[in-house]
C-alpha cells in the first residue's frame, strides 16, 4: 500500500508503477526484461535477475518455465534470494481469459475486502452472495478486483458456446490466495493464483492467513499452476 513497508527496522519505499494508483502493484518481475534460457517445441524457460540497486532493495534471480503437453499447460516459477540478508518474498501469475460467455467457479472461503470494497483490507471477510464463487457465476454479471482466501480444489472456467472447460490448479505455495479481476466494459477477465494477500508485508495478521514469507540468503521459493483443457460435450 502506497509503495511503503517497514522491514527489519528499515523503511522501504517503492515507486508507484501504475499511475494514478499510488501503490506498488504486482511486484518487480512483470515489468522487467526476461531472457530465453532454453526453448524447445513444447517448452520455454525464461530467466530474470535483479541487482538490488534500483527499486526493490534485494538482489534475486527468477525462472519461469512454460510447458505444453497435449491438453495441459504447466507454469513453474522459482525465485532465489541473492542478497546477504533475508528477503520478503511473494510470487504469482496473472492469466487473462476471454470474457464472452465465460462461467467461473472457484474454491474460495473468504474475501479480502474492507467496508468500502477496497482490495487492500486488514483481514479476510466472510463471503457474501455477490462474491461467493463456490457457486458457478456468469462472468458478465461480475465486477471484481479482489483477493480471496482459497482452497485446494482450484478454479473451473467454462465457455459453453465454445464447448470448452478449463480446470486450473496450483501448488500448495500458490493455492491459498486467488485474485479475481473482472473490470467493467472489458473483453477479458483474470484469475490469479498467488502466494499471499495484497499488502501482506504490512499486515499484522499471522503469515498463515496472509501468506507473508521471507527467504534466507540463497534460499529459493517455487510455485506451479496447471491448466487442463477439455471439450465439454452437451
Amino acid at each position: 500500500a502506497d509503495g511503503r513497508f517497514q522491514f527489519d527496522g528499515h523503511m522501504v519505499t517503492l515507486p508507484a508503477n501504475m499511475p494514478p494508483d499510488p501503490h506498488a502493484i504486482h511486484g518487480e518481475g512483470w515489468q522487467a526484461p526476461w531472457r530465453v534460457e532454453a526453448q524447445s517445441a513444447d517448452q520455454v524457460t525464461l530467466f530474470h535477475t535483479h541487482n538490488g540497486k534500483q527499486g526493490w532493495p534485494w538482489a534475486y534471480s527468477a525462472w519461469q518455465t512454460f510447458t505444453l503437453a497435449d491438453n495441459r499447460l504447466s507454469l513453474d516459477l522459482k525465485i532465489t534470494n541473492l542478497a546477504d540478508t533475508h528477503m520478503p518474498t511473494g510470487i504469482g501469475w496473472h492469466p487473462y481469459f476471454p470474457r464472452e460467455g465465460a462461467l467461473l467457479q472457484a474454491d474460495v472461503t473468504a474475501i479480502w475486502e474492507d467496508a468500502n470494497g477496497n482490495i487492500i483490507s486488514h483481514a479476510p471477510q466472510p463471503l457474501h452472495p455477490t462474491v461467493d464463487l463456490r457457486t458457478e457465476q456468469d462472468v458478465s454479471d461480475l465486477v471484481l478486483d479482489h483477493c480471496f482466501q482459497a482452497g485446494p480444489n482450484g478454479v473451473t472456467l467454462r465457455w459453453p458456446h465454445r464447448q470448452i472447460v478449463v480446470h486450473m490448479t496450483a501448488s500448495d505455495t500458490l493455492s491459498n490466495h486467488l485474485t479475481v479481476y473482472v473490470p467493467p466494459d472489458e473483453v477479458f477477465f483474470c484469475v490469479e493464483p498467488e502466494s499471499h494477500a495484497p499488502d501482506a508485508v504490512n499486515s499484522p495478521l499471522a503469515p498463515e492467513t496472509t501468506g507473508f514469507r521471507t527467504l534466507l540468503p540463497q534460499e529459493s521459493f517455487t510455485g506451479r499452476i496447471e491448466l487442463l483443457c477439455a471439450l465439454e460435450i452437451a
